[in-house]
Parts: structure tokens; C-alpha cells; sequence
């Protein structure tokens, strides 16, 4: 299912508005509005695992800082900076302490250490990375993280919804804006419920409780 085909639904549950209708721009406007809203608030409920993704940081000869990708959330439990070459993790520190240790004289400290700290004048957030004064080379870091949730575009040629895992697109995206949509009216206590089953299947499904150590996101290869 693609976002124009889930606009599609939920008009076909509602009254089945034709296309030709005057008001069908509208109406497919405020149905993806409130597809956005439904998919963010699933998307930030729990850590899924397919929430997850990995990149590289880039981080210049002599330089301090880069820039995070522009789609980075946040790193989660199960995320974190590594050496490219060692695959050893790096330790994230207040970014305090990091400008204490950085502006201190005659000092020494870890090589891998860390803080995410500010943005850049587009908005993304920062990575900021302390180097020893022998390391002069650039080098790249591994990185495991949370992305947003993206945003979605009435198409059928995009595949903003393959973020979440198809198997939910019924119980749980479609239920929750059907919800959303029909606030004011008798059947909207059905959607909820429907929604928040589906949710609660989701959670099942993708975070199980285990006595074993929790499983690593298994949409994330990690090397």
C-alpha cells in the first residue's frame, strides 16, 4: 500500500467520495494531514525495530564536528557511534564535560568519545567529536540510528509507507486515521478500539518479552 492508496480507503470507508467531486482535493489534503499525524505518533509510540537504519560520519583532518543525517531521531538503545576500522563503540559524554576536556590545556583523554550537541543553520542536528592532538587524519565512523518518520506525498509512485511494515497498514495506519476522521460521529469508539488492538498486536509482534537478552533490531545488519 502507498499513501495515495490508504487516502483511497479511507475515503471508500467513509461516504466514497468521487474523484470528480469538487471537494475531493480537499478532502484527500485532510486525510493525508491526518495520515501524517497517525504515522508519527505510531512511528515515535515504541522503539521498533524497523525503525532503524545505518550511515557513515565523515569527519575531517584536525576537525571537531560533522553534521548528523538530516533524517537522524536519535540513537536509541540499541544505536551508537563505532570505529570504522576496530568497530570498537564510542562513548558518549555531556557535551559539557566534551568542552571542558576540549578547552583544557596540557590535557589528554580518550580518542573515542562523543556528545550530539546544537544544529546547523539548516536545522540537523550536530555530531560533535573529540580528537587526540596526534590523530591529523580524517576518519569514518559507523552509525546505528533512529530515523523520522518521513513525510508523506498523496502518490502512488512513492513508498513513504514501506517504512512500516505492510502487515500494519490495515490495523494500525488505516485504523488510526479512520479514528482520527470520524471523531464526532457513533462509529468512531469502533475505530479507536480497532486501532488500539492493532497497536497492541504491533507491540506483540515487534518488541516480544523475552527472559533472553533483547534481540538487535533485525532490520539493522550491524557489519
Amino acid at each position: 500500500m502507498n499513501t495515495s492508496t490508504l487516502i483511497d480507503a479511507v475515503i471508500a470507508y467513509s461516504d466514497n467520495v468521487s474523484a470528480s467531486d469538487g471537494d475531493n482535493a480537499g478532502r484527500r489534503l485532510r486525510i493525508l494531514q491526518l495520515a501524517q499525524e497517525v504515522g508519527e505518533e505510531v512511528w515515535n509510540f515504541r522503539e521498533w525495530p524497523f525503525s532503524y537504519k545505518r550511515g557513515t560520519l565523515a569527519i575531517a583532518a584536525s576537525a571537531v564536528e560533522t553534521a548528523m543525517p538530516t533524517d537522524f531521531m536519535e540513537l536509541g538503545r540499541h544505536g551508537g557511534i563505532f570505529d570504522n576500522n576496530t568497530k570498537l563503540p564510542y562513548d558518549e559524554i555531556p557535551f559539557q564535560e566534551l568542552q571542558m576536556l576540549r578547552e583544557g590545556s596540557n590535557t589528554t583523554f580518550p580518542e573515542q568519545i562523543y556528545s550530539i550537541f546544537g544544529s546547523t543553520s539548516s536545522g540537523s542536528l550536530q555530531y560533535k567529536a573529540i580528537q587526540t592532538l596526534a590523530v591529523a587524519s580524517s576518519r569514518t565512523l559507523r552509525l546505528i540510528y533512529r530515523y523520522l518518520f518521513p513525510t508523506l506525498v498523496d502518490q502512488t509512485n512513492t513508498g513513504e509507507l514501506s517504512y512500516v511494515p505492510s502487515q500494519y497498514h490495515n490495523t494500525v495506519l488505516l485504523a488510526g486515521i479512520q479514528w482520527r476522521s470520524r471523531k464526532s460521529k457513533n462509529e468512531a469508539k469502533d475505530w479507536e478500539s480497532a486501532y488500539r488492538r492493532g497497536l497492541a498486536q504491533m507491540v506483540a509482534r515487534e518488541l516480544p518479552q523475552k527472559t533472553m537478552v533483547q534481540r538487535f533490531p533485525r532490520a539493522v545488519n550491524n557489519w
